[in-house]
């Protein structure tokens, strides 16, 4: 899969193969351009400035969209906060696609404010309002599509073959768009897509690393050396979680080793098979065809002639932590019926009947087809043309574009 949260600001991709993702050894705070970097494993997370806050404006003779964002406060036009420049959120309650009969939360949404904003910048750069209104969505979802592309494309991964797993407050209101960007044809909508990464923070398991240098050649390397050194690292981290009762439990081991071909910069990130498995002559080999098979798949080019060279090991454990947390969600009340709603998605059409439902409507193997708006407390849901959803296991919904299930 590759997860894709959209925020009020930012906009975060990132690849799981397996159930493993990358890890990084250093992480930038505001950016690689100009932030300051701490050294400490960090999730493979490629981030953008867009968000449903990010604010377009008119400089140098072009629009923009982001990295500036309105914020909590002011916040968008149309959340009556006092904000007036136009962002994401602005257009899409422009469009129709954020409509107050559907906007459930603590504040109420103003389409004039929107179209205020709108309107404004509009003048400046001598576009309709229409026009503008589509244009600031499609340059802030070709940003986030920027980072769907990093994380897929650029790693030598066809994103076709990728379920796309949506979340963030803004992120179901743009998926299909940015799906059709970069070639993705399944996107799984989780429940409570807004509160998403809040939920996932407090069902985290508690995890601890340690890592060896070894810059040798991984010829000459033997299973039982690499075995003990990892269980030496195992067993450090288990005593220093033993060491605090709070951190009791049961544990995991995870083994990885960084490998390169002697005389790169460059590193690939392998997981290690578990050292009871594969005998002792052939785990070694095991080890440089995972790294061959990842390099292709990254690289597009292989040498299997050149030596390789292990250059550390990491060990990772894992205290599960228990997934019976009592969350107090509120619960949205009253009953829901369809509505029609008008919106915009071409300039050409103008705005068309659009059919919006809560959530708690859908129906397993009752497919609903776009254009459509699928709307809860946190999110928005839009649903394009040529795009159907359907409730599925978990509470979660298949977003899937025709005749590509």
């Amino acid at each position: 899969i590759v997860t894709l949260d959209i925020g009020g600001t930012t906009a975060k991709a990132c690849l799981i193969e397996g159930g493993f993702f990358e890890t990084l050894d250093e992480y930038w705070i505001g950016g690689y351009e100009k932030g300051l970097p701490v050294q400490v494993p960090v999730i493979d997370i490629h981030e953008v400035g867009a968000g449903g806050g990010s604010i377009a404006a008119y400089a140098d003779g072009r629009l923009t969209v982001g990295p500036q964002s309105a914020g909590a406060v002011p916040g968008p036009a149309a959340y009556g906060s006092g904000g007036e420049q136009p962002t994401i959120t602005d257009a899409l309650t422009y469009c129709g696609r954020i409509h107050p009969d559907c906007f459930l939360a603590d504040i109420s949404i103003s389409p004039e404010l929107a179209r205020l904003a709108i309107d404004g910048l509009a003048k400046k750069v001598d576009l309709t309002n229409d026009r503008l209104a589509l244009g600031i969505l499609e340059l802030g979802s070709a940003s986030v599509a920027a980072a769907v592309r990093r994380q897929t494309l650029e790693r030598g991964r066809d994103p076709g073959e990728f379920v796309m797993v949506i979340s963030g407050g803004a992120g179901p209101a743009l998926a299909c768009e940015i799906a059709e960007l970069v070639g993705v044809n399944r996107i799984i909508l989780p429940p409570s897509p807004g509160h998403f990464s809040a939920i996932g923070m407090l069902q985290a398991d508690l995890r601890f690393s340690q890592r060896v240098v070894f810059a040798r050649a991984l010829q000459g390397l033997s299973k039982k050396e690499l075995q003990d050194r990892c269980e030496q690292m195992a067993t450090e981290i288990s005593d220093v979680i033993s060491q605090d009762s709070r951190l009791a439990g049961s544990l995991s081991q995870e083994y990885f080793a960084t490998l390169r071909y002697v005389g790169q910069d460059h590193t690939l990130r392998i997981p290690l098979d578990n050292f009871d498995v594969g005998a002792e002559d052939n785990y070694i080999n095991a080890m440089k065809a995972k790294f061959f098979d990842a390099y292709l798949r990254r690289y597009a080019y292989l040498d299997e002639d050149s030596p390789v060279e292990l250059m550390d090991l990491e060990v990772a454990v894992q205290r599960d932590l228990p997934k019976d947390i009592n969350l107090a969600l509120r619960q949205e009340s009253g009953s829901y019926s369809e509505k029609t709603i008008q919106c915009l998605f071409d300039e050409a059409t103008g705005y068309v009947k659009t059919r919006a439902m809560h959530r708690s409507l859908l129906e397993k193997d009752k497919p609903v087809a776009g254009a459509a708006i699928i709307y809860e407390a946190g999110s928005i849901c839009v649903v394009h043309e040529g795009w159907t959803a359907e409730l599925v296991d978990e509470g979660c919904v298949l977003i899937s574009r025709k005749n590509n299930k």
